[in-house]
């Protein structure tokens, strides 16, 4: 990216290098069926224009045209098209969006996408699951210490519903701080929390201990639909002093 945020570099890296497999692509077309070849540019041409593209919104024309000219003359090698015909029924005839049709569709792809996402704190938002808004769902507290994984689940208003560890799921001593003992903690926290109804929960998680990732597993292995995931484990700053060096 460049300092202005034009994409410069980035539009003559991708030209650079699509122009040059084509040109390879172009030697060995009559050695190749049509559908194998449409099948080598999409490979290593149209990959390259649909990376990321949906970043190139609100680009001059100028700088867009230099990606339009990469896919005329992809259709032309695919098709055999000479260098003067017009392209756009080319381009029709093989079902090609033109490139900055291409940018806008996965503009609004990606804001589509966005809108189905959780709201962020503070935020609202008009999405439901099960009929409930996004801070009524119920909450698992994954609490993942070095020695045991602790999971309890409550209602929106901090109401205790579930609760279990690896130590009630029957897990003792070392065997208990396993990521299986933690997945084992969530699928049965799971259970319990579909035999009263719930579906649809969020997750909080503290600690950095192994049954972090495990646990949230469970719970998605045992019926729930986990929403979002959210990280509470505490980050010290600087850290607390460090002991005084041993004096030789």
């Amino acid at each position: 990216m460049d300092s202005d945020l034009n994409f410069n570099s980035h539009i003559k890296s991708v030209t650079s290098a699509a122009f040059y497999h084509l040109k390879n692509i172009a030697k060995i077309k009559n050695l190749v069926s049509k559908p194998n070849l449409e099948i080598l540019i999409h490979a290593f041409v149209s990959s390259r224009l649909d990376y990321c593209n949906g970043l190139l919104t609100g680009l001059s024309k100028r700088a867009v045209k230099q990606l339009q000219y990469i896919q005329n003359a992809a259709a032309r090698v695919l098709t055999r098209t000479r260098k003067y015909d017009h392209i756009s029924p080319v381009l029709r005839s093989l079902h090609w969006l033109p490139v900055p049709q291409r940018i806008d569709f996965k503009a609004a792809l990606l804001f589509e996408y966005l809108s189905l996402l959780p709201p962020l704190p503070g935020e609202d938002s008009a999405l439901k699951w099960g009929g409930k808004k996004f801070e009524e769902l119920p909450i698992v507290h994954i609490k993942a210490t070095y020695n045991n994984t602790h999971i309890q689940l409550t209602d929106s208003e901090g109401q205790s519903l579930v609760r279990t560890s690896c130590g009630t799921e029957g897990f003792k001593n070392i065997k208990k701080s396993t990521p299986i003992a933690a997945q084992t903690a969530g699928i049965s926290a799971a259970a319990k929390a579909t035999g009263k109804g719930v579906t649809f929960v969020r997750v909080v998680v503290k600690g950095i201990g192994p049954g972090r990732q495990s646990a949230i597993k469970g719970l998605a292995m045992g019926g729930l639909e986990v929403v979002s995931i959210t990280d509470n484990t505490p980050v010290p700053h600087n850290g607390c002093r460090p002991r005084k060096a041993r004096r030789m």
